[in-house]
């Protein structure tokens, strides 16, 4: 069966996705990359009855065999777009993330994906989960002087070097610790990320929280401060800097939950005590 895919107008996304959710499981979201001069064949373990895409262009086509989905590059698409494979039995939210490569060899990809987590805790946290936990409170309350200290001092902290640490990877792109400070009532982190994806992945936003290991209860953090890169190139490493109020830590976990662009689940670096040089665990005497 040979057609184009169904292009959707963005006000009617959430509709499309309340009406068919009422008939059909929802699934876990994947990743589809397309290249520019190659067809990828997407496989589902049920037949396919559509491919629809947040979009008023037709940037793709598409054939439907079964099972079998085969998609091609129309043009030069925006590099990411939100879609939804509908088969038989689940809709499956999806990004098509288009790679401009001259690359003519034929890309397969499974939906869902076969893979295990290495950040199985925030697979099962959505950033609105995790938004609801800080949204009121990620606020900088500082005057301008403190500021600007404060920010002179991260950016000489992201300046050294060093090894990860509490890594975690989320679709090729690995993110962890370098180090931690305390300076004056305040929690300093260095962290890196590291792209391996074709296609460079963006910081849209970062949240600061504790997770107590015995109550299983998330509170949110303020952030005061956060600099860096927002834009993690292929093979590239970036730094981002990050402060927030010094904390007394006993069973809890700081989570540093980064929101990539089209790219769920949050990725989350998990810093524990043992992280931490020892006197940042000591309590403030003044």
């Amino acid at each position: 069966m040979n057609g184009k895919l169904t292009m959707i107008k963005p006000a009617s996304w959430l509709l499309l996705l309340s009406a068919l959710g009422c008939q059909h499981v929802l699934a876990q979201i994947d990743t589809i990359v397309v290249a520019g001069k190659a067809a990828t064949l997407v496989t589902c373990r049920h037949t396919i009855k559509a491919v629809q895409v947040e979009s008023e262009h037709p940037w793709f086509v598409t054939q439907l065999v079964g099972k079998v989905a085969m998609i091609r590059a129309a043009g030069i698409p925006p590099i990411a777009l939100n879609a939804v494979v509908i088969t038989t039995k689940k809709i499956y939210p999806v990004v098509i993330l288009y790679n401009a490569a001259t690359a003519t060899e034929t890309k397969r990809c499974r939906i869902p994906e076969k893979r295990k987590s290495r950040n199985r805790m925030s697979s099962s946290n959505s950033w609105q989960q995790l938004l609801a936990q800080t949204s009121n409170i990620v606020t900088n309350d500082m005057s301008s002087t403190d500021t600007a200290g404060i920010y002179r001092i991260s950016a000489n902290f992201l300046q050294e070097a060093g090894k990860l640490h509490c890594t975690t990877k989320l679709r090729k792109i690995t993110a962890g610790l370098v180090r931690g400070m305390k300076l004056d009532g305040r929690f300093y982190f260095h962290l890196r990320m590291v792209g391996k994806s074709s296609v460079p992945a963006e910081i849209e936003a970062v949240r600061v929280l504790t997770f107590d290991t015995r109550t299983k209860i998330l509170k949110g953090v303020p952030l005061l401060l956060r600099m860096g890169n927002s834009l993690i190139p292929k093979g590239q490493k970036a730094a981002m800097g990050l402060v927030i109020p010094a904390l007394m830590l006993d069973e809890e976990i700081i989570w540093i939950a980064i929101k990539l662009r089209n790219i769920p689940p949050p990725l989350i670096v998990k810093i524990r005590r043992k992280n931490l040089p020892g006197y940042m665990l000591e309590p403030d005497f003044s």
